[in-house]
């Protein structure tokens, strides 16, 4: 894959196996190349262009930015709509679980029309699922104690259920160390998703990476 911003002359390779580094130094770098990128996974409105050999890639459905990485949310209306969907898909593997299921909650509604001076009628129910996924406010509740192990399980969401292709970190150096930033990148190899990091300074950490630099002066650096 390929990450450019004509913009700012930059060409940045993605590879699964070799995260790229993006240090901007220059402030105004900073600040349109973050909120470029940000307007291209919010509603794929930007400058920047990812692709895959000659195919072009939407933003919205092949790359994830973590800005603050104490904001991610398990149950976005994205992730809550594909999890619902393959709960859907699941349920065809017990038809007749379904079935009884719907026969329980006739018969319970039956029984409270017993208490009520009202003609109800229940036999005709169709059982909606989707309903009843979000009435029983059904969502992912991963169970994390660090910053960290709440970034792998989000990762691993991101990628299995969502089918990302690309996440992009920007400061994460600022809150994780050289161990738990490796351990970033061997959840993204092991989910084929190509990983990029955005710093304003260079990071100590570089081995087996791509480095990009805008400078101060705005000078094109690669390392």
């Amino acid at each position: 894959m390929k990450l450019v911003n004509a913009d700012w002359m930059l060409d940045i390779a993605i590879d699964e196996n070799v995260p790229a580094i993006l240090v901007l130094e220059n402030s105004e770098a900073m600040a349109e190349i973050v909120e470029d990128l940000y307007n291209l996974c919010l509603n794929g409105e930007g400058n920047s262009v990812l692709s895959d050999g000659l195919k072009a890639l939407s933003f919205e459905k092949s790359a994830e930015l973590i800005i603050n990485p104490f904001a991610i949310d398990f149950n976005s209306k994205k992730i809550q709509s594909r999890l619902y969907g393959e709960l859907l898909e699941a349920t065809e593997l017990y038809v007749e679980e379904r079935a009884e299921l719907q026969t329980r909650i006739i018969d319970y509604l039956d029984k409270l029309s017993y208490h009520v001076p009202y003609e109800m009628i229940t036999n005709e129910m169709d059982l909606d699922l989707l309903k009843m996924f979000k009435a029983f406010d059904v969502r992912l509740d991963p169970q994390c104690n660090t910053l960290l192990e709440r970034l792998v399980e989000y990762i691993k969401v991101q990628a299995r259920l969502l089918n990302r292709k690309l996440v992009i970190f920007v400061s994460i150096f600022s809150y994780l160390d050289a161990e738990a930033v490796h351990k970033l990148i061997e959840i993204c190899e092991y989910h084929k998703l190509g990983i990029v990091f955005i710093e304003n300074r260079e990071p100590v950490f570089q081995a087996g990476s791509r480095t990009y630099i805008i400078d101060k002066d705005k000078c094109v650096i690669i390392k």
